[in-house]
């Protein structure tokens, strides 16, 4: 990852850089010049199955290789001349604390981006994509793939494929069980953090897919209830339930003759009369 500044924009940054004194502010200083993440990850994906490929942890293998050789992946040096400008955020006690938490809620900034996601394949469905019901059924299994995979190896001789299923499956058990996330004190790596917010994404997405299969059967369930309502009104009108009221109730103008006439349906049915009021102009139509 190269970075492109001349002397004059360099000297300036590092005389802000140097200026500014809170660790916090280090680190978004540091990131919004530089980004604080030295590696292209992988983009967030449905596709457990994907993710976990062999091409995918290989990838997440060798950056982890990297980073583990790699003491100064948290410093740029900029050489002009016989001048060295060091930009460095490399964390010293309780900052550790600080920095973890500033990555992982920078790989969780897609979190605000998974309602659109999910809504958007919500309505896709009805151009032939899969359901949201069959979506959540595929999440779910993938996730019991995932878990079948770390409970087949032993305790200690996990391979390295596993040990990366197993923080993402730690991200993800947090945000099911509704875990506040974790203060990690010590200084963690860049995949781990990574790993951990992607399993944690994964946690909100397999939940907004219930949400929305439970909307959806709730919608349905609604429709199917106005259309039997419908259905039994029509059919009180062809007994006669009309005539009936109209003559019973002559010294009712129309208004209170349909207020009137939901109450009886009300009864008969079962349902509301609140809710019939709107409803009952079908008893009345010629």
């Amino acid at each position: 990852m190269s970075f492109q500044f001349s002397e004059q924009e360099i000297k300036a940054l590092f005389c802000d850089f140097q200026s500014t004194r809170k660790y916090a502010e280090k680190i978004h200083f540091f990131d919004l010049h530089f980004n604080v993440v030295p590696f292209d990850l992988p983009e967030f994906d449905t596709d457990i199955y994907k993710f976990f490929s062999a091409a995918s942890i290989f990838k997440l293998t060798e950056i982890l290789r990297v980073e583990q050789k790699n003491l100064s992946l948290l410093g740029r040096v900029f050489h002009f001349n016989d001048t060295a400008y060091r930009f460095s955020i490399s964390p010293t006690n309780s900052n550790h604390i600080i920095l973890n938490d500033y990555i992982v809620s920078k790989f969780l900034i897609k979190n605000d981006q998974l309602d659109t996601l999910v809504i958007g394949r919500r309505k896709g469905h009805r151009n032939g994509a899969k359901s949201i019901e069959e979506q959540f059924q595929e999440s779910t299994q993938m996730i019991s793939y995932i878990r079948k995979r770390i409970d087949a190896e032993y305790e200690g001789k996990a391979s390295i494929e596993t040990k990366l299923m197993t923080v993402f499956m730690k991200g993800y058990a947090d945000y099911i069980n509704e875990v506040r996330r974790p203060i990690f004190k010590k200084r963690r790596k860049f995949i781990e953090l990574y790993l951990y917010a992607y399993g944690y994404l994964y946690g909100k997405y397999i939940t907004l897919l219930h949400q929305h299969s439970e909307t959806n059967e709730s919608h349905s369930v609604e429709a199917k209830g106005r259309q039997n309502l419908d259905k039994k009104i029509n059919l009180l009108k062809e007994l006669g339930l009309v005539d009936g009221i109209k003559r019973k109730y002559r010294s009712l103008n129309r208004e209170e003759l349909k207020v009137k006439a939901a109450e009886i349906v009300g009864l008969i049915t079962g349902e509301e009369s609140k809710r019939l009021v709107e409803k009952i102009d079908l008893l009345f139509t010629q």
